[in-house]
């Protein structure tokens, strides 16, 4: 067994490799619904991650900045899928949250363009791969495995974030049909995801 803490310092016994979801679940199935991510002895994870040690956690929601986060940056890789759907072959950088929502840095393939009369088509998108709930899996992936995963993929943006990587902390998470370089957290599936607006797009580069 395990001591869980929780955050008014009551303490909670649950088999080693609970995971964030079932403590939730433990406490009321309303929470269940609404929790976004947790965070275990101050590090944000994803709810399906295993806890084999005593730890302190606080269930994240949206009035949480770190809960909105997870889901700003689940929302992040949905729309990548969405795009990807659309223009495929597009190479994805980053896609970190900011103050009020995400962004994705992306290269289109040659030829092709994306302008804000293509939102609603993506918005659309994004809606309809939500509707079908999928999980997102998190994977530890060996940097070698990473790099030959995103040279298969032709990512050369990808690749130049591995080249930083050391080997042993690398990661991946998928969700349908969209396969991302990441370090998470994110939402246990994207049903969560109701709504989506894309407000702008700017040709940094």
């Amino acid at each position: 067994m395990i001591k869980i803490t929780l955050p008014d310092n009551s303490v909670k016994e649950f088999d080693k490799g609970i995971t964030g979801l079932e403590i939730a679940e433990s406490i009321s199935s309303r929470l269940a619904k609404e929790v976004l991510s947790i965070s275990v002895n101050g590090e944000v994870r994803d709810l399906a991650r295993l806890i084999d040690s005593d730890a302190s956690v606080k269930l994240l929601l949206w009035d949480d900045l770190q809960g909105r986060e997870t889901f700003w940056h689940s929302s992040a890789h949905l729309m990548a899928e969405a795009i990807e759907f659309f223009y495929p072959g597009t190479k994805f950088g980053i896609g970190p949250t900011v103050d009020n929502g995400f962004y994705y840095d992306i290269d289109l393939p040659e030829g092709k363009t994306l302008t804000d009369k293509d939102f609603a088509a993506i918005e659309q998108k994004v809606l309809e791969l939500a509707r079908t709930k999928s999980e997102i899996v998190r994977s530890d992936i060996s940097k070698a495995d990473a790099l030959k995963l995103f040279t298969e993929k032709g990512d050369q943006l990808k690749l130049e974030l591995i080249t930083d990587l050391q080997d042993g902390i690398i990661t991946i998470y998928k969700q349908g049909n969209f396969t991302d370089l990441c370090r998470g957290p994110h939402l246990p599936n994207m049903g969560f995801i109701k709504a989506i607006k894309l407000t702008s797009i700017a040709g940094a580069y």
